[in-house]
């Protein structure tokens, strides 16, 4: 299935049960909004573009149910209220939504989706867990507890998983083609290499996180530009 319709899919989904339970609708309604995204920024090129069900007030973008943010050239911090932030690195596209599968009265797990880039999650878990898609796995972060998840995708489906801390939440990395799953224990960080469960280098030593800022006039390649999170400098006229 194109990963696309995938995507769409998986986010319609709560909104379609929600609109068949209203009771669940209301619950989620009543438990305020999903996320909170800052619109303010003095580089135009680091703006966020957040579209969905949302309201922009104060600068802010207020996502009630569901939502798709895309970072500009920089780490979008975005609060998800009573429970944390989650940051979407420079330009990377992470689609949101709220599970309205749960029971009402019940706080619903995050629903997230990408297909690039990088995200750093920082934000308490529940009763219900929140789940990250990416074109090969789905990521599934339990609760109760506080999750420090960082998860980058790289070249060739390379898929970088930092379950960081002692007493973190499990997360369960399921494999949507081959079947199987791995478990990444706290303080552990994993490298997928291929998007597959059967290359696993289990003592990862780049981060999985949002790369450094670049550093203009300088020889260094930072890990945004090496994962194609970043655009490669322009060469100065006159040079080669």
């Amino acid at each position: 299935m194109n990963f696309c319709l995938l995507l769409a899919a998986l986010i319609a989904a709560p909104i379609l049960v929600a609109q068949a339970l209203p009771s669940a609708q209301a619950s989620s309604s009543e438990a305020g909004p999903i996320a909170i995204v800052p619109l303010n920024s003095n580089n135009p090129d680091a703006k966020a573009i957040v579209t969905g069900a949302l309201e922009v007030s104060q600068g802010r973008a207020v996502i009630a149910a569901s939502g798709t943010i895309t970072s500009g050239s920089e780490t979008t911090p975005v609060t998800l209220p009573h429970r944390g932030m989650l940051r979407v690195c420079a330009t990377t596209t992470v689609k949101l939504a709220a599970d309205a599968s749960v029971p009402p009265g019940e706080t619903p797990g995050l629903m997230m989706a990408m297909d690039h880039g990088a995200v750093e999650m920082s934000f308490a878990t529940g009763r219900n867990s929140d789940i990250l898609l990416t074109p090969d796995f789905r990521i599934l972060i339990g609760g109760p507890g506080a999750a420090e998840v960082k998860v980058r995708l790289g070249q060739h489906g390379d898929t970088c998983v930092d379950n960081t801390g002692v007493n973190t939440p499990y997360v369960l990395v399921s494999s949507v083609f081959e079947g199987g799953a791995y478990r990444v224990q706290s303080g552990q960080r994993v490298m997928f290499e291929h998007g597959s469960l059967h290359e696993v280098v289990d003592n990862e030593k780049e981060p999985c996180g949002c790369p450094p800022p670049l550093h203009p006039g300088t020889n260094e390649f930072p890990v945004a530009q090496s994962e194609g999170l970043a655009p490669l400098p322009q060469p100065t006229p006159g040079t080669s």
